[in-house]
């Protein structure tokens, strides 16, 4: 099952390349490996990106957070995106994908709030994506609940234009003592409750949040 994925990721990875190169030099195909362990595909705007499993069928794939596509096409379901919004990190489910995801942007310089360096040994990548809810303003997190276990690395990625996040999480939960856009990882703890609503509040959106998370 793990081979299957890893397949999968580069076979994405390489469609997005061929379609890069154009007619002039064959332009890198970068993987960006984020500071809780997770690895994205990192296209710059205007590359056209496709979606193909193994045996070069088209895979349908949708970006599930309101307002957040990376994508020209306006259709949030798709399996060809060309990139037309860099800056952020933009969370896609699909039918035998893993948590996947894609980081638009320039490697002039590093991603605005991402720009965190992955240290030692991750058990479990998981991540959380902050985004402000469209009816109510207010802070929200996709997935809500995460889930996680003792040892695995939570990631919160900041939504479009989110300059700050705080995100508070019981005592005991996380090694680190804060969770901010400065250090947006949370290495889980044995003492993490199994069971806990955590708050967030990020710069854009309104009021205080509310997510959930649950320890295996």
């Amino acid at each position: 099952m793990n081979g299957s994925k890893v397949l999968w990721t580069l076979a994405v990875s390489v469609v997005g390349g061929a379609m890069l190169g154009g007619c002039g030099k064959p332009q890198p195909i970068v993987m960006q490996v984020q500071a809780g362990g997770k690895i994205f595909l990192r296209p710059k705007k205007g590359d056209v990106v496709q979606w193909k499993d193994a045996n070069s069928h088209p895979v349908a794939v949708t970006f599930p957070v309101p307002g957040m596509s990376p994508c020209h096409e306006s259709a949030t379901t798709l399996d060809t995106c060309t990139v037309d919004k860099e800056g952020n990190v933009f969370p896609y489910i699909c039918d035998g994908c893993a948590d996947p995801a894609v980081a638009p942007g320039s490697d002039t310089g590093p991603l605005e709030g991402l720009a965190l360096k992955a240290q030692g040994t991750v058990n479990n990548a998981q991540a959380g994506y902050l985004y402000c809810d469209p009816s109510s303003h207010a802070p929200k997190v996709y997935k809500d609940p995460l889930t996680a276990a003792d040892g695995d690395k939570i990631q919160w990625f900041p939504g479009p234009n989110m300059a700050t996040l705080q995100i508070t999480l019981q005592l005991g939960t996380c090694a680190e003592p804060v969770i901010n856009q400065a250090q947006q990882v949370c290495t889980v703890q044995p003492s993490a409750p199994k069971k806990q609503t955590y708050s967030i509040t990020a710069d854009g959106c309104t009021g205080t949040g509310s997510a959930g998370l649950t320890i295996k």
